[in-house]
């Protein structure tokens, strides 16, 4: 069971009318025993989650309390939660663990993500289903 290192996310913004956001985000982490560990997403040098944009972002777990190993972090163990502003919908959604030994694994793989997921701190959003934090067991995604 390899201890990770590092993650990566990478999400691209849905083409939908109004799907960009200027927000910021936060990465949630579950342990074993239910407790969130939280990550910023850190600013990029460019204007991020524009529509029809990719975005990638760099995570190190080392600083952490808890080690993750990639058998224990799945999509039901890792959420996105937007902490500002306005809605956000992605269109995928993909994170990558890197352990201290070994290969890449791909933890998710939403290739397409569900166009019900806004992310928002007002719940009227996204036809009123948006919510703040998403963890990324839902909708499609490719079997792992």
């Amino acid at each position: 069971m390899p201890q990770l290192s590092h993650l990566v996310v990478i999400h691209t913004t849905s083409q939908v009318s109004n799907a960009q956001t200027n927000a910021l985000f936060r990465l949630v982490l579950v342990d074993a025993s239910g407790k969130e560990n939280t990550l910023d997403f850190p600013t990029l040098a460019h204007n991020e989650r524009e529509r029809g944009r990719t975005d990638q972002y760099f995570f190190d777990l080392t600083g952490l309390e808890t080690q993750f190993h990639s058998e224990t972090l799945g999509p039901e163990q890792i959420g996105i939660r937007i902490r500002s502003g306005d809605a956000w919908l992605p269109r995928s959604v993909w994170v990558i663990g890197f352990p201290f030994s070994g290969s890449p694994l791909l933890l998710v793989g939403h290739i397409n993500w569900p166009s019900e997921g806004w992310f928002s701190t007002q719940a009227s959003d996204g036809g009123g289903k948006a919510e703040k934090i998403r963890f990324l067991d839902e909708g499609l995604r490719i079997p792992l």
